[in-house]
């Protein structure tokens, strides 16, 4: 019985669930054979046996198609709209970001790697769907396993940018208001011990 092999051709290609297994994987001791094999066995979608039983050149041939696994995920143009797993999903708009989204991204941001698809759950909703617990829990499940690592790069890169430059706007406008704040206090305790 032969084999058939579907290799992801880039970052594309890639889920959230399997680049996370990767990285675990990475960080493990273990011989290149070993390590060729079970990047083989997680982007092709393989059983590890399957791989294993594999011939050395034709597991040479598979790693060499995986190439890329070993440059940085790139940004390329982020779609507001696209179809993953069964859904099309929409980025959330920004005039509709709620408190509770913001912060539960800032915590969510303290390990970054292991809560990617959580914080794309914050900010990827279905097309026409509203920002819940419920929808979250769904969606976090749903971006874990069908959304492309390239695609949640995407993402984060532009959410980072926009929450950058708005803490900046925002750090900035809280300063003026202090400023004016004590202003005003110094001139209101400035009239009324004038003639003390």
């Amino acid at each position: 019985m032969r084999l058939k092999v579907k290799v992801p051709q880039g970052y594309d290609d890639v889920t959230i669930k399997q680049w996370h297994e990767i990285r675990k994987m990475q960080a493990r001791d273990m011989d290149k054979v070993t390590r060729m094999c079970h990047t083989i066995s997680i982007l092709c979608n393989l059983k590890y046996d399957q791989v294993i039983a594999l011939p050395l050149t034709h597991i040479g041939r598979l790693f060499a198609e995986l190439d890329f696994i070993g440059s940085e995920v790139g940004v390329t143009e982020l779609k507001t709209t696209f179809k993953c797993g069964p859904y099309f999903y929409s980025l959330v708009n920004l005039d509709e970001v709620t408190a509770g989204q913001y912060t539960a991204v800032k915590e969510l941001c303290q390990n970054y790697e292991d809560s990617l698809h959580n914080i794309m759950a914050c900010f990827v909703l279905k097309t026409g769907e509203k920002f819940t617990d419920k929808s979250f829990k769904e969606n976090s499940e749903i971006l874990y396993n069908h959304l492309s690592i390239q695609m949640a790069n995407n993402i984060s890169v532009f959410f980072c940018r926009i929450f950058n430059e708005s803490s900046q706007a925002i750090q900035a406008y809280l300063i003026q208001e202090a400023k004016s704040q004590i202003d005003s206090a110094i001139h209101h305790l400035q009239t009324t011990t004038d003639g003390v």
